[in-house]
């Protein structure tokens, strides 16, 4: 008998051999279906969470968890019917108040499709894996607790393209994108103006905007991820 933490999830359609991975997991994993409704979560997730060995998460959604996290439920709740929609996975970064320590850590997050026994789509399998560098929340110089996308929102810009939104929504100057990025000045203006294009918009101020309100303001490129020290102390 698997001895789960927590709850003795009513739902029994995850199999058995996945079950056994998540509980001998020293990461977090967890399993939403529906309307994200929780249907599993191991004992690495309630001690991510900080909840009592005897909450019972069956059937809840974030936030309905009593953690700092459920204030960004709407956010995780985008991510999940994008997984679902898509059938491809999403990760991002997520810097909250974790742990029984209750303290400011960073988590890769990962969301899965999952699919019942005739291969639909119906929920999302979430992979949660503890970070030890924090040069990034300097980088961002966040106050309070947010979340990266390791995945574009959106199919709407290329690699490329993408590396340079990445430092515009940042207010640096072509010459400074192109001297990161070690390609010409004039390249990266050309493509700033591509870049325009695609959004519909004319200005960096319009650009921005566009960029919060589809998340591409959130979009980390992986290739930095060995950066951050470089990155940090560009000015």
């Amino acid at each position: 008998m698997i001895n789960t933490c927590g709850f003795c999830p009513t739902y029994t359609g995850i199999p058995l051999q996945m079950l056994l991975m998540f509980e001998n997991s020293n990461d977090a994993w967890s399993v939403k279906i529906n309307r994200s409704n929780y249907v599993y979560a191991n004992r690495a997730t309630f001690c991510m969470l900080n909840l009592p060995r005897k909450f019972n998460i069956d059937g809840l959604r974030d936030e309905d968890i009593p953690h700092p996290s459920a204030e960004f439920s709407s956010h995780f709740y985008q991510q999940d019917n994008a997984v679902r929609k898509r059938v491809e996975s999403m990760s991002s970064l997520d810097v909250h108040p974790y742990g029984r320590e209750n303290i400011i850590q960073l988590f890769i997050c990962s969301k899965y499709p999952f699919y019942d026994k005739s291969g639909v789509c119906i929920g999302v399998i979430n992979h949660a894996k503890k970070l030890t560098f924090l040069s990034i929340i300097d980088f961002f110089q966040e106050k309070t607790p947010f979340s990266l996308l390791l995945s574009p929102p959106e199919k709407l810009f290329t690699e490329k393209e993408l590396e340079i939104i990445f430092f515009m929504i940042r207010r640096m100057s072509a010459k400074t994108i192109a001297n990161i990025l070690k390609i010409s000045h004039r390249t990266v203006e050309n493509r700033i103006q591509v870049i325009y294009g695609k959004a519909g918009v004319n200005s960096l101020t319009q650009f921005t905007k566009f960029c919060e309100e589809k998340s591409f303001d959130k979009y980390f490129p992986l290739k930095f991820m060995h950066q951050y020290s470089k990155i940090i102390n560009l000015k």
